[in-house]
């Protein structure tokens, strides 16, 4: 899921206020910093590290956010300004390199800022792998006086201790869903979707505003979603034997590897959302997550279900 690239502000983001309030502060106080911004694919790290590396740079800041008119602003908005860095995945690439790394912390960091007092660099850390990340520590604890480094990861599992002890740490909350229907308004509108529909995404995302746009324009996902709804509210109901004979079978069209995901999802937020209400059913959300990484390892479509659906008939 790729998080884009806009000239959006801080000041106009969704919810978050307690983060934005955070930064803000972090600004003020004026100093260069390394900064690790941790969250899941599609909550909106790169957004939100580039609408901070804009007041970073700002050289007329208002009322703490960036004027968005003085050069330094117009030239981030261009996307050409010359203390601003990203190292990022380049295309087809899996894995920031060796290389890439090298050129990061023997040339850029040691460059003076050009058009005002300090140089922002945003990296892409969860593509660096932990080997390669001991190169930085050297530049995060004594690097040039200034640097300000934001450094973007899934998940803390992704960052090596001794990085995380250079970085002060910042979590990137899930939005509410009152915070997603304001989200919602700021899009435009394309007449796909009645109120329904998108609140059903919007319950579906779980918070995630990447994927709730991935959902919104995914015409395929509403009619699998009602579909494998109509299945799971009648496995609920079925016999054992049933579950084995009918259910297996209208589960069968999702054997495709193009409609897996699908199932996947929508059948791990029902159960998710059942396991809520009927704590006895947690060992069968548990069980459908073993069956999924079998799945996602390539394991047969038909012997995982008829592997699952016995665990969910012990509940029924």
């Amino acid at each position: 899921m790729v998080e884009q690239h806009g000239n959006l502000y801080l000041e106009n983001l969704v919810g978050r206020r307690e983060l934005k309030d955070s930064l803000l502060r972090l600004v003020q106080t004026g100093n260069n910093v390394s900064l690790l911004l941790q969250g899941e694919e599609g909550l909106g790290k790169h957004t939100v590290a580039r609408a901070l590396a804009e007041i970073l740079l700002c050289r007329q800041p208002c009322n703490s956010y960036a004027c968005h008119k003085c050069a330094s602003c117009n030239y981030f908005h261009a996307q050409s300004h010359p203390d601003y860095v990203e190292l990022t995945l380049q295309a087809g690439q899996k894995q920031i390199t060796m290389e890439q790394l090298r050129n990061f912390t023997d040339e850029q960091v040691n460059l003076q800022p050009l058009l005002g007092s300090r140089r922002v660099f945003l990296l892409e850390l969860y593509a660096v792998s932990p080997q390669a990340q001991n190169l930085l520590l050297k530049t995060l604890e004594s690097g040039a006086a200034g640097n300000f480094y934001i450094l973007l990861a899934n998940n803390l599992t992704q960052v090596l201790p001794t990085v995380q002890s250079r970085t002060q740490i910042f979590n990137l909350p899930h939005l509410s869903q009152e915070d997603l229907q304001q989200f919602t308004a700021t899009l435009p509108a394309d007449g796909r979707q009645d109120a329904a529909e998108l609140k059903r995404l919007a319950e579906f995302s779980q918070g995630n505003p990447g994927f709730y746009l991935q959902l919104l324009h995914d015409e395929a996902f509403l009619r699998y979603y009602n579909d494998l709804q109509e299945i799971f509210l009648r496995a609920l109901k079925c016999s054992p034997a049933l579950l084995l004979s009918e259910i297996l079978t209208e589960l069968g069209a999702y054997k495709d590897k193009d409609k897996q995901p699908y199932l996947w999802r929508i059948w791990s937020f029902f159960l998710y959302k059942t396991s809520l209400r009927r704590p006895s059913c947690r060992p069968v959300f548990i069980a459908w997550q073993k069956c999924v990484a079998r799945l996602q390892a390539n394991g047969s479509f038909e012997i995982q279900m008829q592997a699952f659906l016995p665990e969910l008939a012990k509940v029924l």
